[in-house]
């Protein structure tokens, strides 16, 4: 029997997320490959870009090992090809975005619905990411207001920050300076972060026929009582702008899931200070230097995935037991 959002602790959501990663690891190891494959893509075509220009001059190599000096000098000398490079990543990027509608909505269909067999976690997936994904578009749409004011947040933040830095006398000074400002940038990022997540698992939850509830939900409130079933809902059409309010307001009424976010949030950092720590001063020159960060990259980039993976398993079972 599935608890409401009301009995359902960060454990449960904690354990839910950590359920549904065990219960289809194929799934999330072929979505991080696709994550894999676009990024190795760009990679390498801003490589060849970059060692086509640049790669006959020994200053290039110096700007590659970390001289400062000689990278403001590639970087002026070579305006035009970074230009192109970062137009090309721009619109890399902006085609991942796009594909990530797709992507999320799949993961997010099997997260609901909870499929059995492979055949039927392939379409699930396949349809629950073409159910959502003009849904997700619009979606992303409205979202350009909460990300507007975020940004603008940012740029006033950054604006004092500049201020007190001039005045900056010790080590402290500085960080206060730059850190402080921050602090509500980052908290208004979480709460809107956190809340497009669930607006965009409400449009997942209703993506189906009309009045049918997602699977997961029927199957685990058979034995339930007539107080519980209040929580399951049909799923009725329901708009961008509507999923958006209902995200913003599960995060206001009810602090776990900005909790349970936060828990990722941090789980996130601390892996990348390992990485730091496991890389930081340590020379790895050559192949064998290569392949060695590229490996442990791998690794983090993964870890962190799978933690993404166990934060939207607990976001889903929070949706579903909400009344």
């Amino acid at each position: 029997m599935i608890k409401t959002s009301r009995s359902l602790s960060i454990g449960d959501m904690l354990g839910t997320g950590v359920a549904m990663l065990r219960r289809y690891p194929r799934l999330w190891l072929s979505l991080y490959l696709v994550e894999f494959v676009v990024a190795a893509i760009v990679a390498w075509v801003v490589a060849r870009i970059l060692v086509d220009q640049f790669g006959t001059l020994p200053i290039f190599d110096r700007a590659v090992q970390g001289d400062l000096i000689a990278l403001l000098n590639v970087l002026g000398e070579g305006r035009s090809s970074f230009a192109a490079v970062l137009l090309l990543v721009m619109g890399a990027l902006g085609g991942y975005v796009v594909l990530s509608w797709y992507l999320i909505g799949g993961a997010n269909a099997v997260l609901i619905q909870r499929p059995e067999a492979r055949r039927e976690v392939v379409e699930c997936f396949g349809t629950g990411g073409a159910a959502t994904f003009y849904s997700y578009f619009r979606l992303a749409l409205w979202t350009v207001i909460p990300h507007g004011i975020c940004f603008a947040a940012l740029s006033v933040g950054l604006s004092l920050g500049a201020d007190s830095l001039k005045y900056a006398i010790t080590g402290g000074d500085v960080v206060r300076a730059v850190i402080f400002p921050l602090i509500p940038v980052a908290a208004l990022y979480w709460l809107n972060a956190t809340a497009i997540d669930y607006a965009r698992i409400e449009l997942s939850r209703r993506a189906g026929p009309a009045g049918r509830p997602d699977r997961a939900s029927e199957a685990e409130f058979d034995d339930s009582t007539a107080a519980e079933r209040p929580a399951i809902r049909s799923a009725k059409p329901l708009s961008a702008i509507g999923a958006l309010v209902r995200g913003y307001r599960t995060v206001v009424t009810n602090p776990r899931p900005l909790v349970h976010v936060l828990l990722y949030g941090l789980f996130f950092a601390s892996v990348s200070v390992v990485y730091v720590a496991l890389t930081h001063g340590r020379p790895m020159s050559g192949a064998t230097g290569a392949i060695a960060i590229f490996a442990i990259r791998q690794v983090v980039l993964f870890t962190r995935y799978t933690g993404k993976i166990v934060c939207a398993g607990g976001q889903v079972a929070f949706s579903q037991g909400r009344s």
